[in-house]
């Protein structure tokens, strides 16, 4: 289902080169991720009390399942441990906390230029293959599903902070698009049933026996 997620995201803005890959923009893959932490994280969110049946769509092996949830629970503890105190919104964690080591990463695998986060408006614009792009972000799903498990309160915090005009505007500026998260605040539930409607067709494809169990008719 991870996977899934990830082409709805990125494919859906994917350019073609002739006789080449498939890429997204640097800075719409930046993006992304702030939006795919969003999604995920509400996943966890809304079925923390059925993440087993969850994890169904994620694993093939029932008999492991408990031990999915303990990895998820772990590495949601790692990125609450790396957050700022003053952190209020997704927007900011994914700047604080995944755009440095995203960068790093794409530096040392000779995809972009600079590793440093000061350096950002300089990269901006590379292209990122597509396959490059799904298959960095799979574990940034999972921690995210994780997260909305974890730190539910949190997670509703985040969800329904407005991002300020001034931080938007500055990330506008370095060439990320903001607009999921602007000032007029979309409610809880119905960004429940906007995921909802995310992974339905998933679901009813593989697994149409969980969609009762996950409240999806």
């Amino acid at each position: 289902m991870v996977k899934y997620i990830l082409h709805y995201l990125i494919s859906s803005i994917s350019k073609k080169r002739f006789l080449g890959k498939d890429y997204i923009f640097f800075n719409e893959f930046v993006s992304q991720t702030i939006f795919l932490y969003s999604i995920c994280s509400t996943l966890g969110y809304t079925y923390k009390d059925k993440l087993h049946i969850l994890l169904e769509l994620m694993t093939d092996d029932k008999d492991n399942i408990n031990e999915a949830i303990i990895g998820l629970d772990k590495m949601a503890q790692i990125r609450y441990k790396e957050m700022r105190s003053t952190t209020l919104n997704f927007t900011e964690l994914i700047f604080e906390t995944e755009l440095p080591r995203l960068m790093e990463g794409f530096y040392k695998s000779k995809i972009i230029e600079y590793k440093n986060v000061s350096d950002f408006d300089k990269v901006y614009n590379t292209k990122i293959p597509v396959e490059t792009a799904i298959y960095s972000l799979q574990p940034t799903a999972y921690q995210a599903i994780g997260f909305g498990y974890k730190y539910p309160n949190i997670t509703k915090e985040f969800l329904t902070f407005s991002v300020s005009k001034d931080f938007r505007d500055l990330a506008n500026k370095s060439g990320l698009n903001t607009t999921h998260q602007q000032d007029l605040v979309i409610p809880i539930h119905i960004q429940q049933e906007n995921v909802k409607a995310v992974i339905k067709p998933y679901v009813e494809f593989t697994r149409p026996d969980l969609i009762s169990k996950l409240d999806l008719e």
